[in-house]
């Protein structure tokens, strides 16, 4: 049998709530070597291969030193701050920076385009002409490429961009609501608004509505999604569409953040005041790791 692998050319985050944002490159043809770590005192790589850490900061000419959205995008780093938009070539470290009339809320990218949003509205930026192109003046809070559409989440509700036949159109079936945030999981897009949450399955075309709650840190295996809320997880199950507490690891005091590849695997990753735990979705089954079996601190 010859093994298959699966390599992703593009992909990005935006920060919700005060997490960090962590991007494993595991899947990426270009950069499978590195995992990015945002903090308030820069980027952190980390490259598995060498074993080593590296930072970047302004002085390596990030226009500021925290992230609010990271991409990358066939080896080259997006990073959007309050300050402005910059890239580089993750192994050269050639920053270059773009001038916007306002910061980025929202990173995209497809074959031809990196495309952008904000205040500002939507812009693209060409990846072989290197010029920029305006499609839209109306103000977006988040954006997500998929298939041939761009989705933006608004104020005034959502809204897709057709690549292919370049027109913008209303979701007049999508309930009304001020959204601020995109997630893609299997077959779903999660729209996020204050006081809803409203999903899109794809293959049906139908919209759903749920109650929402304060989201600090999120991850999704398949259709499932864990969101984590005021130190407890919170489950998505596709089998009975419904929310609900993650009751497999109920009992172990606050968490503080979670992380999941599924693409590389089915283990998420719980941080806890009491060590870190490795659940295996699939197995059911868990491991611990704290202070008395080989980490420095339990939190």
């Amino acid at each position: 049998m010859i093994p298959f692998l699966l390599f992703i050319l593009n992909f990005s985050q935006k920060q919700i709530a005060d997490s960090h944002l962590i991007i494993d490159a595991a899947t990426s043809r270009y950069a499978s070597e590195y995992i990015l770590i945002s903090t308030p005192f820069g980027i952190y790589t980390f490259d598995r291969n060498a074993r080593t850490w590296k930072s970047i900061t302004t002085t390596h000419g990030l226009p500021d030193n925290q992230a609010r959205v990271m991409g990358l995008d066939q080896g080259i780093m997006w990073v959007a701050t309050d300050k402005g938009l910059a890239s580089a070539d993750i192994r050269l470290n050639d920053w270059q920076t773009y001038a916007l009339p306002g910061p980025v809320t929202g990173l995209a990218f497809d074959d031809y385009y990196v495309w952008v949003t904000g205040r500002f509205g939507l812009k693209r930026f060409d990846k072989y002409a290197e010029t920029w192109e305006d499609i839209t003046d109306a103000p977006a809070s988040d954006i997500l490429f998929d298939k041939t559409y761009i989705w933006l989440a608004t104020a005034q509700g959502i809204w897709r961009y057709n690549t292919e036949f370049e027109k913008l159109e209303p979701m007049y079936a999508a309930p009304k609501h001020e959204y601020y945030y995109i997630i893609e999981t299997k077959s779903k897009l999660w729209f996020l608004a204050p006081h809803y949450f409203v999903s899109f399955h794809r293959l049906t075309e139908s919209w759903s509505e749920y109650q929402a709650f304060a989201i600090e840190d999120y991850s999704s295996i398949g259709d499932s999604l864990f969101a984590l809320s005021g130190g407890s997880v919170y489950l998505y199950d596709p089998a009975t569409d419904s929310w609900g507490p993650f009751v497999e690891i109920e009992g172990y005091g606050p968490l503080n953040g979670l992380s999941a590849n599924p693409k590389v695997s089915n283990i998420i990753s719980l941080a806890t005041n009491g060590g870190l735990i490795l659940y295996d979705w699939a197995e059911k089954t868990r491991k611990d790791y704290n202070l008395a079996n080989g980490m420095y601190y339990d939190t």
